[in-house]
C-alpha cells in the first residue's frame, strides 16, 4: 500500500519497475495477491491453490525484476532485494506442501446397548409406557 500512497522516486530496481507499467501497477498486483490470498484462506481444504499461487507471483515477480537490474548493473545492490524476495517465495512455496487437517467433529453421544438412545427407544419411556 505504501507504494500506492506515496510511490518512491524511480530508481534501482523500482527503476526497472517503473519502466514496465509503473509501480503504482505493481503495487496493485500486491495488494490483488494479497486480496485473493486471504479470501483462499477461507475455502474448504484442498482448494486453497489460488491462494498460494496469488501469494507467490509478486514476490516471484519483484525477485526476477531485482535480478535482471542487478545483472544488468542498474541497480547493482538488487541481490540483496532478491534474496529478500526469494525467501518470500520459498516460504509460500514450503506452505503450500505442508499437510492440512481438517478439525475433527465434536465429541459422539455415548451409544447404549441398543443404538444411540439406548434401552428405552425413542420415548425414553422404556417398552410400551409412556413418556
Amino acid at each position: 500500500m505504501s507504494y500506492l500512497v506515496e510511490p518512491p522516486a524511480a530508481a534501482g530496481g523500482t527503476g526497472v519497475l517503473a519502466d514496465y507499467g509503473g509501480v503504482g501497477a505493481w503495487a496493485w498486483l500486491w495488494v490483488a495477491g494479497a486480496v485473493v490470498a486471504c479470501g483462499a484462506a477461507f475455502v474448504r481444504i484442498g482448494r486453497d491453490g489460488a491462494g498460494f499461487v496469488a501469494a507467490l507471483v509478486p514476490p516471484a515477480v519483484w525477485s526476477l525484476v531485482y535480478a535482471a537490474a542487478a545483472v544488468s548493473g542498474d541497480h547493482p545492490r538488487g541481490g540483496a532485494a532478491v534474496v529478500l524476495y526469494a525467501a518470500w517465495s520459498a516460504i509460500v512455496m514450503w506452505a503450500a506442501t505442508v499437510p492440512e487437517f481438517s478439525m475433527p467433529k465434536g465429541p459422539k453421544a455415548p451409544r447404549g446397548p441398543r443404538g444411540p438412545r439406548g434401552p428405552a427407544g425413542p420415548t425414553g419411556a422404556g417398552k410400551g409406557g409412556r413418556a
